[in-house]
């Protein structure tokens, strides 16, 4: 399954002549995050959480806009102001990135630790450890005390099925201020940009019978019941039930298919060739074994199947031996055939 998005950031136009607001020197620092993991059957359910370092990208901000302390006071310190913005809807902490996954990221570490900071995006008027004396801030670089390192933890909103893309999106967006106030407002060019992309999967498995051979035994026939070449002993046919169940990597409703691989008959195509050069085994969809429409030629034919909401599914063939080629001679006779499950 592939889940793609689409999302345009956003972000506030708001004059920043009073307020403090440092422009990005160089230009918006982009931090690019690309996760790809793949998930076990036991972590692919909803509410569960895995977490990822940013990667440290330098930046350097500043000049500052002019505010009344840096023309009337300028050897008087400013602290440092943050705010988050994220063109993402937010709730409870997290915000929301997928149908799929929600995310939170937490850019206020100074180095990367689990337990984070606790600067978690959005945020507005966060203040730093660093001062700047207030006529330096007019016209100065400064390295932003945050931003370039931290945590990013995604949480699952339901299991997944296959592969789910990311596709490259603006997650947040980091301005930087050295305020009067202690107020810092979105506005000019924002210090840093964070980007996401990457893939989830989860590996993608079922197994046919708990992966244990599936045997039929037609029991005792007389070469009397094969006067005619395509003729199927009387009392010979029996069911073949198919158990399939399919893990977390397959949706549960999924619709699969089925075909078999064998060697046919060099008499009949149709069936599947035996020790016994005279007999074949046929294969049916439906239980009257007579009825030639309904048989399940080997490597060509293809039977869907629906999982039934939980990830399994049991789908009932039928088996007979056919005469393809002079009566029989008397004797045992073996066939072997390959189930092949299709997962889309």
């Amino acid at each position: 399954m592939l889940a793609s998005l689409s999302i345009i950031g956003g972000g506030w136009s708001v004059p920043a002549a009073a307020n403090g607001n440092c422009s990005a020197s160089g230009g918006t620092a982009m931090v690019t995050m690309n996760v790809s993991r793949a998930l076990s059957t036991t972590d692919n359910v909803a509410g569960t959480t895995f977490e990822s370092a940013i990667p440290s990208v330098s930046a350097q901000m500043g000049p500052c806009a002019v505010t009344p302390t840096s023309t009337n006071s300028p050897s008087t310190p400013l602290s440092e102001v943050y705010t988050a913005t994220s063109p993402l809807q937010s709730a409870g902490g997290w915000l929301q990135f997928s149908q799929d996954l929600d995310i939170q990221l937490d850019i206020g570490s100074s180095a990367y630790a689990p337990s984070g900071a606790g600067w978690i995006v959005p945020f507005e008027n966060k203040t730093g450890t660093g001062k700047v004396q207030a006529g330096n801030a007019t016209s100065s670089s400064l390295p932003p005390s945050y931003g370039n390192a931290g945590s990013v933890t995604f949480r699952l909103k339901r299991a997944i099925a296959g592969q789910v893309v990311l596709p490259m999106a603006e997650v947040a967006t980091l301005w930087g201020c050295v305020p009067d106030d202690g107020k810092c407002l979105p506005g000019g060019t924002p210090v840093y940009r964070y980007m996401l992309a990457g893939t989830l999967t989860m590996p993608a498995s079922c197994s046919i019978n708990a992966g244990t051979t599936i045997a039929v035994d037609f029991g005792s026939m007389s070469t009397d019941d094969f006067n005619a070449p395509g003729q199927v002993a009387k009392g010979a046919t029996r069911p073949v039930r198919v158990p399939v169940q399919c893990n977390g990597g397959v949706q549960g409703d999924a619709n699969l298919t089925v075909s078999f691989t064998a060697t046919p008959s060099a008499q009949d195509g149709r069936v599947i060739r035996t020790s016994n050069p005279d007999l074949g085994i046929l294969l049916s969809a439906g239980s009257n074994i007579s009825d030639a429409a309904n048989w399940v030629s080997p490597n060509t034919e293809v039977i869907p199947l629906k999982l039934d909401g939980s990830g399994a599914a049991n789908m009932t063939l039928y088996a007979a031996p056919v005469r393809v080629g002079q009566k029989p001679q008397a004797g045992t006779f073996d066939g072997v055939a390959v189930i092949k499950l299709s997962i889309p």
